[in-house]
């Protein structure tokens, strides 16, 4: 079935969302530092031709707590020491209200934790 979908959908579109949605995901995993005074350092290059859609983001001065309040909300990311989460949206069914919502996640995460 899922060979079926890439057909339908193509590889340039989904290159093209892939692209499109780890910019949205930089740019709300940036705005969130923004606002809420924390280092959040992503340590993924920024061209997309060497990224994919996968970000890793050091989590300066916050630490696993974060991690695990991700985890518990619902957010998959992976973890690796010393204080790095991996994101990746799946540009087949990742939407970008997702990556909205992972940063108010994130922005209360930070708040909370």
């Amino acid at each position: 079935a899922s060979v079926e979908m890439f057909d339908e959908i193509g590889m340039t579109a989904l290159m093209k969302k892939r692209d499109l949605i780890t910019a949205y995901l930089e740019f709300v995993v940036e705005e969130t530092a923004k606002e809420t005074g924390t280092h959040l350092e992503i340590i993924t290059p920024k061209d997309a031709t060497e990224r994919g859609s996968q970000l890793s983001v050091i989590l300066h001065g916050e630490g696993k707590e974060l991690f695990h309040y991700l985890m518990k909300e619902g957010v998959i990311v992976d973890w690796r020491e010393p204080a790095v989460i991996r994101l990746a949206p799946v540009p087949l069914y990742s939407t970008f209200e997702e990556m909205y919502e992972f940063g108010q996640i994130l922005k209360k995460g930070i708040q909370t934790t």
